[in-house]
């Protein structure tokens, strides 16, 4: 009896292992949380809305800019923004270049990798700028069931 019970103990240990395991590569199901979260900041980014795109950081975000400025907490990031959007950054359109990949470290943090391209920056004389591309890395909290970004790096590739 003493051996049955041990090895329902493990069954039940194993179940309980793998039924919280989280893959490393989410399928395309998975992978509407990515989607979902571009779009949002596409949506906000192309509405030159500082305030919005801040809604999408957690209050304590680490932000790399594409420039390799750090900056630390959402109202920075917003106050930075604002000041973008009033300047050559005013007609910019950012779009998604392609499939996000997302990963999960756990069911409440994930990294998501995306391209993007944008157009319609201004060079400092005011003439336009070629469109550039890059890739965002994020790394994502769930808190209260909302998913936010805490870490960022923002790069451009060419």
């Amino acid at each position: 009896m003493t051996h049955l019970r041990r090895l329902a103990l493990t069954c039940l240990l194993m179940l309980f292992l793998f039924a919280n395991a989280v893959p490393r590569h989410a399928g395309a199901a998975a992978g509407a949380l990515a989607t979902f979260e571009t779009s949002r900041w596409i949506e906000g980014w192309n509405a030159h809305d500082a305030r919005a795109l801040g809604e999408l950081l957690t209050e304590d975000v680490d932000f790399v800019l594409v420039n390799g400025t750090l900056v630390h907490g959402r109202q920075d990031f917003a106050r930075l923004d604002a000041q973008q959007f009033a300047g050559r950054y005013r007609n910019s359109v950012f779009r998604n270049d392609g499939t996000t990949d997302e990963s999960f470290i756990r069911p409440d943090v994930a990294v998501v990798h995306w391209r993007w391209s944008i157009s319609g920056v201004s060079n400092g004389d005011g003439s336009p700028a070629r469109t550039y591309h890059g890739i965002f890395t994020w790394v994502l909290v769930k808190n209260g069931g909302i998913w936010a970004i805490r870490v960022a790096q923002n790069t451009i590739t060419s």
